[in-house]
């Protein structure tokens, strides 16, 4: 899960970064628009008065081209203005320029243009040092036009910067830029300490009209980019990895506590703090091992209780039934007599696996050494052969496995395998003893009715009996083989029923998991 998350988080850094620097360029972008619109706007709407001015369309296309070289722009005629929006349209049809972004850097400049509803487009693909000598030389052009001396403030209305007449030989330049000055030419002049332009442009009688000092358009720095996007990800990665490694932690709590819980702690808990979804599960999980360890406790209580409480009028019913033992009774009483004796026994008989049941619920301790599985077994066919003589039991056993486990629960798990065979066995108990990939495996097998498929699970749940002549005619509490997997889960072993493809009858299968070899 948590693999997820931190896959996830690299996905969403690979998502902003893309997305960071698509915002970078965007911005970078509007900034160039505005930065253009402030500096440019004055002189496009020169050049549009001026083009409104001219006495003919041929004169007003002629002007237009002449700025566009002077700008070192591209030109068109474009009637349609579908593309602009409706701010942009009304500030075009009132006369004034209007500036349109494109992708890559590119400005449109729509200017009116007196030719019927045809409007100019000048495209300014960068910003170059021309376009800047070419908005000092149409401010020249128009104090020219407006003649000297006092045109200066007539002109400035044309240009965001100061806009100053000076005399040749104030100005503190150096020889070159006054050559060229002199020859007619346009000088441009870079402060780099302040990022600033000035521009300077031939004018009447001798003068020289100077545009600035002009800021100069500043991007935002690929540097300034690259560390908050360094910030960013470092912040997300640094806040993300602390909460997911309380989750995990929390998480992990959890799992502890579950694994503590299905080992058998009942009194485990997790007991976590807080109001976030997983100390509401660690609640929900606490509050249900509560209910489940008292269900689990009124069980075993009434178990115990019951068991115990029998004991004692069985004891008073066979101490009374044996003063009858003497009694000169009739053959029919007799035959009543010995009834009541057997129930009696099969009474101790269910008290006794009550009380075995129960005491395998509460064990604690597990005293191991190894056993001679082998001898055991041995041991306890002897056994039930002698009180079994109506039964062929076929054995093939290895009698040199040993395993390391408590030998009162090995001999307990052998004894009920076969007292179960034995109920239920037509003529015939194979009992098979060897390793089968290194674990000691004893299977039991009997020629009876055998068990349902669908009940092959449920036989070794404790009380559980098959409503069949199996069970019907031999009597059985349903505790016998729930005893055997409980002993088997204690020491580690696996067992499972299934039918006996050489006898026909149901065969019951224990592999020893926890072995020691000798």
């Amino acid at each position: 899960m948590f693999v997820r998350i931190y896959t996830g988080i690299l996905a969403s850094i690979c998502i902003a970064a893309p997305i960071g620097y698509g915002v970078y360029e965007v911005s970078n972008r509007q900034r160039l628009t505005t930065y253009q619109s402030d500096v440019f706007s004055g002189s496009m709407q020169l050049v549009a008065d001026t083009a409104a001015r001219q006495a003919s369309q041929e004169r007003k296309l002629a002007y237009l081209d002449n700025v566009a070289r002077l700008m070192g722009a591209e030109i068109k005629l474009d009637p349609n203005t579908a593309s602009l929006d409706a701010d942009e349209r009304v500030q075009l049809g009132s006369g004034l320029p209007v500036a349109v972004n494109r992708s890559g850097g590119i400005t449109d400049w729509w200017v009116p243009t007196g030719i019927g509803r045809r409007y100019a487009i000048l495209t300014f693909r960068e910003l170059t040092e021309q376009k800047y000598r070419g908005l000092a030389g149409l401010l020249a052009v128009e104090q020219a036009r407006l003649g000297w001396p006092d045109t200066a403030d007539s002109v400035e209305q044309y240009s965001s910067s100061p806009v100053r007449l000076y005399g040749i030989e104030q100005m503190a330049l150096d020889a070159q830029q006054l050559s060229r000055l002199r020859r007619g030419s346009v000088v441009a002049v870079h402060d780099e300490a302040a990022n600033t332009i000035s521009v300077y442009a031939p004018a009447q009688s001798g003068k020289v009209l100077g545009v600035g000092p002009i800021p100069q358009f500043n991007a935002l720095p690929w540097t300034l980019f690259m560390t908050l996007l360094g910030i960013f990800i470092t912040v997300v990665v640094i806040v993300t990895t602390v909460m997911v490694f309380l989750s995990q932690r929390q998480f992990q709590a959890i799992v502890t506590t579950l694994d503590r819980y299905g080992s058998g702690d009942l009194d485990a808990r997790v007991n976590m703090s807080g109001n976030d979804a997983f100390a509401r599960l660690s609640d929900r999980f606490d509050a249900m091992a509560t209910q489940i360890q008292s269900l689990l406790d009124d069980r075993q209580n009434l178990l115990q209780a019951v068991s115990h409480e029998l004991r004692t009028p069985l004891a008073r019913m066979k101490f009374r039934l044996q003063f009858l033992e003497g009694v000169q009774v009739s053959e029919e009483e007799r035959a009543k007599i010995d009834a009541l004796g057997r129930d009696i026994a099969q009474l101790e008989a269910l008290v006794s696996e009550l009380m075995t049941y129960h005491r395998l619920s509460d064990k604690q301790d597990n005293q191991t050494t190894t056993t001679e599985l082998g001898s055991l077994l041995a041991e306890e066919i002897s056994n039930f052969v002698e009180l079994n003589p109506e039964l062929t039991f076929t054995t093939e056993v290895d009698e040199d496995i040993s395993l390391f486990a408590n030998k009162e629960d090995v001999c307990r798990v052998i004894s009920n395998l076969f007292t179960n065979a034995v109920k239920h066995a037509n003529n015939e108990i194979l009992i098979t003893l060897t390793e089968i990939a290194g674990e000691p495996t004893l299977i039991v097998a009997d020629d009876g009715p055998g068990i349902p498929e669908p009940e092959l699970e449920r036989v070794f749940d404790a009380f559980y009996r098959i409503d069949s002549s199996r069970n019907k005619s031999t009597g059985g509490y349903g505790l016998g083989l729930a005893i055997v997997r409980r002993l088997c889960l204690s020491m580690g072993a696996e067992v499972s029923a299934t039918k006996s493809e050489r006898l026909g009858g149901a065969m019951v299968k224990v592999v020893f998991k926890q072995v020691n070899q000798c």
